[in-house]
């Protein structure tokens, strides 16, 4: 005949399930400050937007003589939390075509000190994965370049729009350091 004995003693043994504290958003305004990413975007600034915590590579496709393309990538995480590009040449041409990939009532217009451009977010227009797309038209010195900006993702309870077009504020003023201008409306 088994004898069946309870334990005793041993619940507090037993592990716990780890309980899941959710991250509270930093809501707060974003601010320039070094380091920055493809030397326009404040890594804080990138990191407080999106909640991202991971490593950060940065790396431009070549020499930036009149344009640029720069990813932000990390190890394991696709597609980039940050892609940027940047032209002197057909700026109102790819301001046009970025206007027809997305969806009409997801465009917020630039204000204007910014130059002629929008930023969009979310829908599932965005072909790089990266919904959340900013893109300006300004002109820097005789020049008229145009940046345009897209983040993988944007933490629930920031608002995407202010913090692209403050993104935008950000780039376009080291953007004038960097290239020995001062940008300006279209």
């Amino acid at each position: 005949m088994a004898i069946s004995l309870p334990l005793l003693g041993c619940q507090h043994e037993r592990e716990t399930p780890p309980r899941h504290t959710p991250t509270a958003v930093d809501t707060a305004a974003i601010s320039s400050s070094g380091p920055y990413l493809c030397d326009l975007i404040p890594e804080t600034a990138l990191r407080q937007i999106t909640g991202f915590s991971g490593e950060l590579l940065t790396g431009w496709d070549g020499p930036q003589t009149d344009n640029g393309l720069c990813l932000v990538r990390s190890p394991g995480v696709q597609p980039s939390p940050l892609g940027l590009d940047w032209s002197y040449h057909e700026g109102r041409r790819i301001l046009q075509e970025q206007r027809y990939n997305y969806q009409i009532d997801l465009l917020k217009p630039l204000p204007q000190d910014l130059g002629d451009g929008f930023a969009a977010s979310g829908g599932t227009d965005s072909i790089t994965g990266r919904p959340n797309h900013v893109i300006a038209l300004f002109r820097c010195g005789t020049r008229e370049p145009w940046l345009g900006i897209e983040l993988r993702q944007v933490s629930h309870g920031r608002d995407a729009i202010k913090d692209l077009t403050q993104l935008m504020r950000i780039a376009e003023h080291r953007f004038g350091k960097l290239h020995h201008c001062t940008p300006m409306p279209t």
